[in-house]
């Protein structure tokens, strides 16, 4: 039996961070071992359920907690969370994905692959399409699959690749229905955050918390996105972001390029 009743699965950059903060103060919410518990994308192969339990470390009477922002974009996640429970809750944080690639690229996690340590963010997005793009599909086809370098920079260097939110999604709603999921953008927080947290805290049916743990501001980075870069992201993006619209029924004004 698996003691989480509760998942943020991502996305990676979008505020999971400061929500786990948030969540983890009410007293019906348990705070687990780990930050990230990276156990339905890795841990699993290596750990059977009762080691992952005691890392959830659930008090009798909370909520069970498992944050994991890579959970959104692997492929084999959502069946392996499903063979052990129907129930599960999600918390889906979504941003612009023009700028959640590039504040990805500033954290620098891209550097511990070696064939994209020393690139620039335009030469890393054409480095993505180029060595990660052609073994997507041997990947998403094969359970089993275990080329740990592929799934390395699968892991650390998804800058396009985590922003088409509506194929994830979609992945997702095929193993749990839409109900299971709250799903949240930063435009939202940054607008009205005491009703995304009544919002949340309804679809968790817990108290409302009083606060967001952390203001959620705009990032100025010691280096900014290029005007053109940018264009290019959200022309890339373009397409994606309207069938996210779509299937998630929220307007989204990320067509902006002078974010």
């Amino acid at each position: 039996m698996i003691d989480v009743d509760l998942m943020i699965i991502g996305a990676p950059k979008c505020g999971t961070s400061t929500l786990f903060q948030t969540l983890v103060r009410s007293s019906r919410i348990s705070r687990p071992k780990r930050r990230e518990m990276h156990y339905f994308d890795h841990d699993i192969k290596h750990h059977d359920l009762s080691w992952y339990n005691e890392l959830v470390a659930r008090e009798p009477d909370t909520l069970g907690l498992d944050r994991t922002g890579y959970y959104f974009i692997h492929p084999h996640v959502p069946n392996r969370i499903v063979r052990c429970t129907k129930k599960m809750k999600f918390i889906v944080l979504l941003r612009n994905p023009a700028d959640r690639a590039y504040s990805w690229y500033t954290r620098g996690y891209h550097k511990d692959v070696p064939s994209f340590a020393e690139l620039s963010f335009e030469e890393c997005l054409e480095a993505e399409e180029r060595e990660l793009w052609p073994g997507i599909e041997r990947f998403e086809a094969d359970d089993s699959f275990d080329d740990e370098q592929f799934m390395q920079m699968h892991w650390l260097c998804p800058f396009k690749l985590t922003g088409l939110y509506a194929q994830h999604l979609k992945r997702w709603f095929s193993v749990f229905s839409q109900k299971h999921f709250c799903i949240i953008t930063l435009d939202q927080i940054r607008s009205d955050v005491d009703g995304v947290i009544k919002q949340m805290c309804k679809f968790l049916r817990i108290p409302t918390l009083r606060r967001w743990e952390n203001p959620i501001n705009r990032t100025r980075y010691e280096q900014e996105l290029s005007p053109k870069t940018r264009r290019q992201l959200v022309d890339y993006f373009r397409q994606p972001n309207e069938e996210l619209s779509e299937l998630i029924s929220q307007r989204l004004d990320w067509n902006d390029c002078s974010s």
